[in-house]
Order: C-alpha cells, then sequence, then structure tokens
C-alpha cells in the first residue's frame, strides 16, 4: 500500500528499557542507511514517489535551503493544552504535570516555561563546527529531557547517526536535482 509515513530513531523514554536500540550499532543503522539510499535513488531514477515523509521534508528543507536554530517551536510557538487546562512546551511531555508550564486559568509560568525549551544551536559549544548543525539543531529538546540528559548536545553516536542520515538526505536530494 502506497501510503505516506514518517521514520524516526527511538529513544530511551518511559515507554522502552533501559537502553537505546541503537547504542553500539552505528555500523548497522550505516549499512541499513546505504541500503535505503540506494532503494530512494532507484525511485528517484525511475521516477517513482517516496513516500517516507521525513525524507521528503528534508529534501524539501535542503532545497528550499532553510536552517533551523531549535530543534522544534516547543515552548516557543507551538504549545499542547491538556483537557484540565495544563499547558506544556511539547505534546510529548503532555503525560506528567510535572512538565506542565502552566493552566489555561492562571497562565505560563515563564521561569518554567525557559526551563522547558529547546535550545538555539548556536549557543551550543558542542554543535559549533558540525556541518549539519542547522539541520539537526542538536536533536529533540522533549527526548532529551525524558532521559535525563545533561548536555544541549546529542551524544556521540546520536551524531554520528544523524550524519549519516543527513548525508543520505543531501545524496538523495543532489540525485533528484539531477534527474529534473
Amino acid at each position: 500500500m502506497e501510503v505516506p509515513f514518517a521514520a524516526v530513531l527511538a529513544y530511551k523514554s518511559r515507554n522502552i528499557n533501559e537502553t537505546c536500540i541503537y547504542e553500539g550499532k552505528t555500523d548497522f543503522f550505516k549499512k541499513q542507511y546505504e541500503e535505503l539510499q540506494r532503494f530512494y535513488q532507484q525511485r528517484i531514477e525511475c521516477d517513482l514517489p517516496i513516500y517516507c515523509c521525513s525524507i521528503t521534508n528534508d529534501i524539501t528543507t535542503i532545497k528550499k535551503r532553510n536552517s533551523r536554530n531549535f530543534a522544534c517551536g516547543g515552548g516557543i510557538n507551538i504549545f499542547a493544552v491538556t483537557d484540565n487546562g495544563n499547558i506544556y512546551s511539547c505534546e510529548h511531555l503532555a503525560f506528567d504535570e510535572k512538565y506542565a508550564v502552566g493552566n489555561i486559568a492562571s497562565g505560563i509560568d515563564k521561569k518554567v516555561l525557559e526551563s522547558m525549551q529547546p535550545d538555539d544551536v548556536n549557543s551550543i559549544l558542542e554543535c559549533s563546527n558540525c556541518w549539519i548543525r542547522f539541520f539537526c539543531s542538536a536533536g529533540c529538546f522533549s527526548e532529551k529531557m525524558l532521559i535525563g540528559r545533561a548536555s544541549k548536545s546529542l551524544p556521540k553516536e546520536e551524531c554520528t547517526l544523524k550524519r549519516i542520515y543527513c548525508g543520505m538526505a543531501f545524496f538523495l536530494f543532489v540525485r533528484k536535482v539531477e534527474r529534473n
């Protein structure tokens, strides 16, 4: 069935055990991304659609030369509101009241909100020389919060996986441009 879908790496959260499924498996994922790249390259060469929204959105981002200082708009211009009126900076945090930044009745607590927003990638020293920093933007803020990361940047293995993925996205973008 040809249905649009999105693909993302799972991360350690309240839903799975202590170990992220990709820890120690960089070589495995690199091979999988290479296979995926060949698959999508063939689809591009045959003028067939790509149904993976993650890839098509990233190709569009590259085409439009969009850059992101923040991984998302969570707590900046996007909020989640639950049925009891609690306000959260991200829908991924709306399962637990300890992550609430306010309530519709009482408003948003600005001090709490400041601690529940993604960091500007320009302020993250570990990302300062990374070629994908404005594409990755140091990853998902709520993911980092949920698994208790102290660092603003991604761990080395995740950075490597992001670079491999972005290399694939750029490769596919070039193939699409060459095809058109």
